[in-house]
């Protein structure tokens, strides 16, 4: 899957209780993505998964 904004991935986990992926990126995006089932995507060509079904947040670090 391509991420919005082109934002850098800087850390991912594996969140084991809802099989969903989390990713950090450098630009304070973090993704929430769910795994796909084998019928949702064509792998024959590319891994690419266009109809990627994720939750995003943004993180804002608070100046002083």
């Amino acid at each position: 899957m391509k991420l919005p904004n082109d934002a850098g991935i800087n850390d991912m986990k594996w969140n084991p209780g809802d099989e969903s992926i989390i990713i950090a990126c450098d630009n304070g995006c973090v993704y929430q993505v769910r795994r796909p089932k084998p019928n949702e995507f064509d792998a024959s060509d590319s891994f690419l998964w266009e109809a990627a079904d994720y939750k995003s947040w943004t993180i804002k670090i608070m100046e002083f």
